[in-house]
């Protein structure tokens, strides 16, 4: 039969199958149609994950190259080496108006690795206030300072990505990676930390950032 796609605005001719029924015919062809639409959107999550997982890989990458500690480098390859089967990256990167380079860890594991293998002494971490979350460096040359809209936008970084998003303002405390400490046999992504700030932000205001970037 030779139908008129309006989509495309051209005329396209369907095969049917001489032995079945008008009805019989449609009912196959949606068949194929719903069976080829499944396909296509399995392929578009693979797609999506693998574009994840790149960008997580490119991340580390960006991370590894500037450590310049030999044993920092050793301890950091045991670490990545011990990823699990089927275990997937999913750390994700932004960079704020400024230029500077966020780094935000998406489980218990991504966060341990940013904030004490990925990270120089001098960046800056932070994390919402006796909430779970996402643990966010903000990352800086050495001797550097961040300015006050870096920092609110990071600590709006670790609201955005904390139990706490749709809970208004939250304090998230803030503190140099060399105040980080990992008391002996705690739990993956457990650290302690001194020295800290507290500032209250809204998650909007990061999301607000994610909006401007699409």
């Amino acid at each position: 039969v030779e139908l008129f796609d309006y989509e495309r605005g051209q005329r396209v001719k369907v095969p049917l199958e001489p032995g079945l029924s008008p009805l019989k015919n449609v009912e196959l062809l949606f068949k194929k149609y719903r069976k080829l639409k499944r396909k296509a959107l399995q392929a578009e999550e693979r797609v999506a994950k693998l574009k994840e997982e790149i960008d997580s890989l490119l991340v580390l990458e960006r991370a590894i190259s500037e450590v310049d500690e030999l044993e920092k480098l050793k301890e950091l390859v045991e670490e990545l080496g011990r990823k699990g089967e089927g275990e997937r990256f999913s750390l994700k990167s932004f960079t704020l108006p400024s230029g500077k380079k966020l780094i935000v860890g998406r489980s218990a594991r991504e966060n341990e690795l940013i904030s004490l293998k990925l990270s120089n002494p001098w960046d800056y971490w932070f994390h919402a206030k006796d909430i779970p979350g996402s643990h966010v460096i903000l990352k800086l040359s050495k001797g550097e300072e961040p300015t006050e809209d870096e920092l609110l936008l990071a600590a709006s970084a670790a609201a955005y990505f904390s139990k706490g998003r749709s809970s208004g303002k939250l304090p998230v405390d803030y503190t140099r990676v060399k105040n980080l400490k990992k008391p002996p046999k705690t739990p993956r992504g457990f650290v302690t930390y001194s020295g800290e700030k507290t500032v209250w932000v809204k998650p909007e205001f990061f999301e607000e950032f994610l909006k401007k970037g699409e």
